[in-house]
């Protein structure tokens, strides 16, 4: 997914107000976060991956000086 869908979906796919008494997302499904938005999150993370790992290697070198 790309980075411009995932911001697309996280800015669109809101939780409702409490008060227009149905819950859910904007986008009418029943539950929050509904299926898109929890895609969104799934793809967002494994973006991420790579760039946690890296700052993880870097801090146990500064530790444990390997």
């Amino acid at each position: 997914m790309e980075a411009a869908d995932i911001a697309r979906i996280k800015a669109y796919h809101r939780p409702r107000p409490w008060w227009l008494l149905r819950h859910g997302c904007t986008c009418g499904a029943k539950h929050w976060p509904c299926d898109a938005v929890l895609a969104a999150r799934d793809a967002e993370s494994r973006a991420n991956q790579p760039a946690m790992e890296e700052r993880m290697r870097m801090i146990i070198k500064r530790q444990y000086g390997r």
